[in-house]
Parts: structure tokens; sequence; C-alpha cells
């Protein structure tokens, strides 16, 4: 399905269709970004980025810029430079800073930041409650999910325990709009490898 949708994407690009009036859509820009860095297509990324980022609007191309490279880098897992891409940049809309909180939690939690995570987890708890009305409820409850999930993960890594484990991976596989969810997914199976 990433696949075809990659597929898709490409063509839309190729024709000129991706791009309604005079900007390419933001979302629609992210959204082909991460389906393809979901299927590996890393270079292919570098390329994207490159040639459309210069066609969203002025306002919008140093953040997204910095937010599709560290994006980039994070799949690539060079966790420092995503920290240091995420330190220079100041995003301002609600959407872009809970993307940059979410990719704050996931390489803290690749880097083996406890401390940072968990509070990272508690920033991030706060300023979802602070901008709740700038998210769907349901869009809402699932962050509110990956958090908990994240945070049980924390405590189960910290004790280096795999006790439990079953549990919250039925849980990510029960629920299937959860964000961040093949992440989450793929790193409980390399914590059940760790256990092993």
């Amino acid at each position: 399905l990433r696949r075809t949708l990659f597929e898709i994407h490409k063509f839309e690009l190729k024709e000129g269709i991706a791009i309604f009036g005079k900007y390419m859509n933001v979302t629609h820009y992210l959204q082909i970004l991460r389906n393809s860095l979901s299927i590996n297509e890393t270079e292919w990324v570098q390329q994207f980025i490159e040639g459309y980022v210069p066609k969203l609007h002025p306002s919008y191309q140093k953040p997204i810029r910095a937010l599709s490279t560290a994006y980039l880098y994070s799949k690539l897992k060079e966790h420092n430079k995503v920290l240091e891409i995420l330190n220079k940049v100041f995003f301002k809309e609600i959407k872009d800073k809970i993307l940059v909180k979410l990719l704050y939690l996931q390489t803290y939690f690749d880097l083996n930041e406890t401390e940072a995570v968990l509070s990272q987890l508690d920033s991030t708890s706060h300023f979802m409650k602070n901008n709740i009305l700038h998210f769907r409820e349901d869009l809402a409850a699932n962050h509110r999910r990956f958090l908990r999930v994240l945070k049980k993960l924390v405590t189960l890594k910290e004790k280096e325990q795999s006790h439990g484990i079953e549990e919250i991976e039925q849980y990510v596989i029960k629920h299937k709009t959860i964000v961040l969810r093949e992440w989450l997914l793929e790193k409980i199976s390399e914590m059940r490898k760790g256990a092993a």
C-alpha cells in the first residue's frame, strides 16, 4: 500500500497535479515525505526536499525544510543531527510544534536519554492540554495513547524488564490509528530481542 502510494505521489509530482494554486499544500508535502521515508526512499526524499520546499509558501519554507531534514536524519538514525536541527528552528504553527515534540521523543528514546524522554513526555502532555482546541478529538486521543505507551516502554527499558511488553504490543496492534504506530511496534520488537 505504501509503495503504491509512493508511486502515485511520484506521478502527481511529475504531472504537476500535486500543487493546487500558487503553492504546494504543507500537509500534502509532509504526507509525501513521511510515506516515502516509511519505505526507506531516503535518497529520493533528499531530492524531494530540495525540489519542493521552494514550492511551499515562503513563510513555511524554513521550518518545513528543518522538519523535513530532521525526519530524514531520524530515518538514517543520525539522532544528534536531528537534535541539532530542531534546536535551531522556531516553529510557530501548533501542528508543526506537535510533530517536533514527537520527533524529540523518538530521538531521546533512541539515544536512551531517559530523563529527557520523561521531561519531553510531560511537556508534550501539557502542550496537548493547553492547545486542546487545535486538535480533533480523535487525533488528541491517538496522541494521548502514544504518550501513555511510550511512558510504559521507558519504564520497562529503564528497569531492563520485558514483563508486560506483550500487553503493550497488543494494545498498539489493537489501536490502528495510534500516533507513530509503526515506530512503536519497531521499538517493542527491539526490546523483545534485547530481552531474549
